[in-house]
């Protein structure tokens, strides 16, 4: 009760406990998953590490499948990487080196898409999971930017969006799966760029056809960028200057 000499103050009880408590629950668990993998988390074990009791995760999470989701979106973010301005190659580039990024800025989120790949390979449940609630939301929103740039002209109808899709990510992943072990140097700094022109190229050269062997019905080839015949533009000043295919 205020005694007149100033405002009442109020104390809130729980609030700011819980959400502090939340965030080391989040922490725990993907720490305990990038280093001991799934069968290394455990309730009992994310609360030791978290510092709360057993009934503070329970009461939040109905399996630890459903908290290492959680912990995954809080590592990762829950947004893809993908955004759409209307020039798709400048789009994954982009998105590669975001990734890139992420990797040298947060050495823990390396560690756990290469254990994550593993894992969920191996637990069915946990498979269905991150692919109904993480992987499959992801996907549709990559298919879509897919989508839209074949609207637009700089993929071929026919193309396999998902294959598509997988060209782009693989590459980037073998560098940083493989370098320090069968490699001697980290993946290079232009390697998004290299990625996504030298798969631009291919699909322009299958989309124009081969004059040896020329593929009947195949459309006319699009420019360096993908874009059908008639919308061609300017290069772009990044690449001025560049040697065809490089």
């Amino acid at each position: 009760m205020a005694d007149g000499s100033g405002p009442a103050k109020y104390r809130v009880a729980g609030r700011p406990r819980s959400a502090k408590s939340h965030q080391a629950i989040l922490k725990a668990a993907i720490e305990l998953f990038a280093e001991e993998g799934f069968r290394g988390v455990s309730m009992e074990a994310v609360a030791g590490h978290a510092g709360v009791g057993k009934t503070t995760i329970y009461r939040r999470w109905n399996s630890k499948e459903d908290l290492i989701l959680d912990a995954i979106k809080s590592e990762l973010g829950g947004e893809a990487h993908f955004r759409d301005t209307g020039n798709l190659r400048a789009d994954l580039i982009g998105a590669l080196e975001q990734i890139m990024r992420t990797f040298a800025e947060n050495p823990l989120v390396e560690k756990l898409c290469f254990r994550l790949f593993g894992e969920a390979k191996a637990h069915p449940g946990l498979l269905q999971v991150l692919s109904e609630r993480y992987f499959g939301p992801h996907m549709e929103e990559e298919s879509t930017l897919f989508m839209q740039a074949q609207a637009r002209g700089e993929l071929p109808t026919n193309i396999d969006l998902m294959f598509f899709g997988s060209m782009l990510v693989g590459p980037l992943y073998f560098y940083y799966l493989v370098s320090g072990v069968l490699l001697t140097f980290d993946p290079p700094g232009d390697l998004p760029r290299r990625i996504v022109d030298t798969i631009f190229y291919g699909i322009e050269a299958h989309w124009h056809g081969s004059p040896a062997s020329p593929e009947p019905g195949m459309p006319e080839a699009a420019d360096d960028h993908g874009r059908a015949p008639g919308k061609k533009q300017p290069m772009d000043k990044s690449t001025e200057g560049e040697p065809d295919g490089a």
